[in-house]
């Protein structure tokens, strides 16, 4: 899904953090076997090196592949969704994410966020085994 904010709605600020969150409603008499899903967005400044790579280039795969490279990954996985023919591409940034979780979940000494960290690598890797 994608959502698109406009100017009058909300904007978000270079610099801030924000939370966005996606309820699955399972079953309307039981909200306990809803699934949440959440994450945290960090809004950056796009380095100078970034802008150079991605000036000129026109093909949605090598700019997904240059937002990866650079762990934008919601600007990565933007890239992937303009075409269908782009699957292959959405479920390698998926593994990698995966991985990227995994890796920062063995580095962490936060029980709380290892455990979130393994959840949604665990989570992404299913996404892309049921996709195979």
């Amino acid at each position: 899904m994608k959502l698109s904010l406009t100017p009058e709605k909300a904007s978000l600020s270079v610099g801030g953090n924000y939370w966005w969150q996606v309820a699955l409603l399972c079953n309307p008499n039981r909200p306990s076997e809803d699934l949440l899903i959440r994450a945290k967005i960090n809004v950056v400044t796009a380095p100078l090196s970034l802008k150079n790579a991605l000036s000129g280039v026109k093909d949605s795969r090598k700019l997904a592949e240059i937002y990866a490279e650079n762990e934008l990954w919601y600007d990565a996985f933007a890239q992937t969704l303009e075409s269908e023919a782009n699957k292959t591409s959405r479920l390698s940034l998926l593994a990698d994410l995966s991985k990227l979780e995994a890796k920062y979940a063995n580095k962490t000494t936060l029980k709380s966020l290892q455990r979130e960290l393994q959840e949604q690598s665990m989570r992404l890797q299913q996404i892309v085994n049921s996709q195979n």
